[in-house]
């Protein structure tokens, strides 16, 4: 690691250049910047700032565990504004104090929103030795109603855990069977009946699509979607029903040895759940529930066991029985021959980013060609989120409307271009008025460019708050006399 004098590092964060503030205030974390202390607590608790700075400063403080940095960190774990900064800092206490960290938790959980999402702060505990165990401890002691168990529960499941201490106590509060158990012969052949009957695969889809059981995230549909568990593109087509409800219901019934995960603990306590994609003398790596790649030194390795799958057994007790019904057809139908599901549209984009947070200057106005250069095309990848369209190619836009003045979204899809020629974009919107390839914007929506070899960015703005269903589509076609070569980006 470089040298680097603290008063450079102090002054970086006091240029306060918001483009690079949360980058700039890691770099005090990794360098271990104590003089930055002072002007860490004062932009972790100013209300003004960007949540990304906001939430690297917490980290930072921390990091440095000095008194006054952990005292400011603790204040907003117990009274942090918004929730997701007093969740944030209650998950930055966890490997400082895990009695302390755990308390915080769980009163932030009790008084939480059904907006606020406490996945990354119950991920904090169960990366802990005995992490889970707290948690369970802390929340038995608050008035945690049976909606924030759910989410508890919902977000321990896809970090693909079930601890057992821990779903008990959310389970007894949300007011669900602790102890999931595996289906009989005669479950299977009454749910495959009723699957047949009444379930219905497009109502189906949307229970995969859902965030609290995390399918898509895990799973991809024709390499649309997780690439962590196996693709479910040809299941249809290739497994009897029987087969495909035992996986849903007791996933660890017939699992392939690719897809067993291991459960390691470091000597510093930390506990990493996941599939082993390589393993040397040096390391072993892992891909956790999230798709995360972990990189774990041999010589950190304190204890390793055999897991299980990363589908947690019971996920499905959330459901209701017609959901669950929708959902076997669903997958059911997934490569079956001549079937709605078969294979989906030919080039229609089913993989975007959407950008997470747009600031109002974006919301209230079409960005000129500066804004897209300096916002859209240099953003880092932290900025977006990912999103899988519908199988047969909309994406639903419904989810994000709400979440801005206006229902303003912005969406991105890259391709790379291996030989120049020809390209036919057709983009169907609510209110996108415009979109731009790179930084060249087009108002007309079914234009054909010609792309040098390369990678290309296609940003769209959509503008759905009058739209009853806004969906956002893209095709990308080869003209018959084009010499194009180019795919979409999956990474």
């Amino acid at each position: 690691m470089p040298k680097v004098s603290s008063d450079s590092v102090v002054a970086l964060l006091k240029a306060n250049d918001s483009a690079i503030l949360p980058d700039a205030i890691r770099l005090a974390a990794a360098w271990m910047t104590k003089e930055a202390g002072p002007f860490l607590r004062e932009l972790a608790v100013d209300e003004k700032q960007g949540r990304p700075a906001r939430l690297a400063a917490v980290d930072a403080l921390a990091v440095l565990h000095e008194a006054d940095d952990v005292r400011v960190v603790w204040n907003l774990a117990a009274t942090g504004k918004p929730m997701a900064i007093r969740f944030h800092a209650a998950a930055a206490l966890a490997p400082l104090d895990l009695d302390t960290a755990a308390a915080a938790a769980a009163k932030a959980i009790a008084v939480a929103s059904e907006a606020d999402d406490p996945a990354a702060l119950v991920q904090a505990f169960l990366v802990r030795k005995g992490g889970s165990d707290k948690l369970a401890d802390a929340l038995k002691k608050e008035s945690v109603g049976p909606d924030a168990a759910k989410r508890v529960l919902r977000a321990m499941y896809l970090a693909g855990r079930n601890d057992a201490s821990l779903a008990d106590v959310v389970s007894k509060i949300a007011g669900i069977d602790a102890a999931p158990k595996a289906p009989t012969p005669q479950e299977i052949v009454q749910l495959a009946g009723e699957a047949m009957s009444t379930g219905d695969a497009k109502r189906g889809e949307l229970v995969f699509r859902r965030a609290d059981l995390g399918c898509i995230k895990c799973h991809g549909i024709n390499k649309a979607g997780g690439h962590i568990g196996p693709d479910l593109g040809p299941i249809g087509g290739s497994s009897p029903m029987d087969y495909i409800i035992t996986s849903i219901l007791d996933p660890n019934a017939s699992i392939k040895e690719e897809y067993l995960t291991k459960a390691i603990t470091t000597t510093a306590g930390k506990v990493v759940t996941g599939i082993v994609m390589q393993r040397n003398k040096n390391e072993v790596v892992l891909k956790d529930a999230t798709g995360k790649i972990i990189r774990i030194p041999t010589a950190d390795i304190d204890e390793e066991i055999n897991g299980k799958s990363l589908m947690p057994e019971g996920v499905t007790r959330i459901l209701t029985r017609p959901e669950l019904v929708d959902l076997v057809r669903f997958v059911s139908e997934l490569g079956k021959p001549g079937g709605p599901y078969a294979a989906p549209p030919a080039g229609v984009v089913h993989r975007w980013k959407r950008l997470r947070d747009v600031p109002a200057s974006l919301v209230d106005n079409v960005p000129n060609l500066d804004v897209i250069r300096e916002t859209m095309l240099r953003s880092s990848p932290e900025a977006w989120d990912a999103e899988i369209a519908l199988f047969g190619g909309n994406l639903p836009l419904t989810d994000f409307v709400s979440q801005n003045r206006k229902g303003v979204v912005y969406l991105q899809v890259e391709i790379q271009v291996g030989q120049q020629g020809p390209i036919e974009f057709r983009l169907v919107a609510p209110g996108a008025k415009s979109f731009w390839i790179d930084d060249r914007e087009f108002e007309n929506q079914s234009p054909t460019v010609t792309l040098a070899p390369g990678r290309h960015k296609i940003t769209v703005r959509a503008q759905a708050e009058f739209a009853s269903a806004p969906f956002a589509r893209l095709e990308l076609r080869k003209p018959a006399d084009s010499k194009a070569h180019f795919e979409v980006v999956s990474d």
